[in-house]
């Protein structure tokens, strides 16, 4: 006989997890790339829906290659505080930006809306990358028109690269001249609502349908319209898909499904071994700049 017990259990959980991803608390930034020696100039840019964003430009020698940054969610352009439901893992960017200036990299580093110093969007409500892949596509407009003619990079983490595959395939033209494309970590709703009911000896499978209606309610958003895989044929730029194989809060078979559906033929999947937390996915490139660096010299 099922235990009503863990049927309860499921349906809190399913409400916590949609109330979790309708609104953002943003995270101060706490450090500039001035903490690692970098020079900076603070820079201003308006979504074509009428938001101002905030960034830094951190250029090398020369502004021949860019790369433009994109954070995951609870985080902003300096990196993430810990969070308790998050591992309490500390997010620094600074050493990815400096290995790559000292490389010849100049990097273009923004704070997506309601996140960091960016502008606010409907009282904090989170718009599942329906709105901030705008976001995405004013960065690299901007990088674009203020440097032509450079060869330009994205580097994007978690919903930040949802918002960039979202972007590719809602506005391809603004992604024809990307000489190649990081994605760490791209989170589909499915995948993590099977993850962490699995984690923690709820999973049913009813749990999507009972998440996707709480979010619906919520957001406006079902959650069959926030799956990374379904994306994923829009990418047809040079990509490196990188993911911590061990996270429970996905699953590596929905990453093997994303990376297969990746349109572009030049692609690589790089698994981060030996580690179950999703955060230190994030710090990897930090502790492990060569291989970012080696793969962007080669495209």
């Amino acid at each position: 006989m099922p235990n009503p017990f863990n049927a309860i259990k499921r349906r809190v959980a399913m409400w916590q997890s949609a109330k979790f991803f309708s609104r953002i608390e943003r995270a101060p930034v706490t450090r500039t790339p001035q903490s690692v020696g970098l020079e900076y100039d603070d820079v201003s840019l308006d979504t074509d829906d009428g938001f101002t964003l905030k960034a830094w430009f951190i250029p090398s020698g020369s502004s021949e290659k860019i790369v433009v940054f994109n954070h995951f969610m609870l985080g902003n352009r300096a990196g993430a505080v810990p969070h308790p439901d998050w591992g309490n893992v500390a997010v620094d960017f600074m050493p990815i930006y400096k290995a790559l200036n000292e490389a010849g990299y100049s990097v273009f580093t923004y704070d997506l809306r309601n996140h960091g110093e960016s502008d606010v969007y409907k009282d904090g409500a989170l718009g599942l990358t329906h709105v901030e892949w705008r976001d995405v596509v004013a960065a690299v407009r901007y990088v674009r028109n203020a440097h032509p003619g450079a060869d330009t990079y994205v580097y994007s983490q978690c919903y930040g690269t949802v918002a960039t595959m979202r972007a590719m395939k809602n506005a391809p033209a603004e992604f024809a001249h990307i000489k190649g494309y990081v994605s760490l970590q791209p989170l589909s709703a499915d995948a993590f609502i099977q993850g962490v009911t699995e984690k923690f000896g709820i999973d049913h499978p009813d749990n999507f349908k009972l998440f996707s209606g709480h979010l619906e309610k919520r957001t406006g958003i079902k959650a069959e319209d926030c799956l990374a895989q379904d994306l994923a044929p829009s990418v047809t730029v040079p990509t490196m898909l990188v993911q911590v194989h061990d996270d429970w809060r996905t699953k590596a078979s929905n990453i093997e499904e994303i990376f297969q559906k990746t349109a572009s033929k030049d692609k690589k999947l790089l698994w981060i071994e030996d580690e179950e937390e999703r955060l230190e996915g994030y710090n990897y490139f930090a502790r492990n700049p060569d291989e970012l660096v080696s793969w962007l010299d080669a495209h």
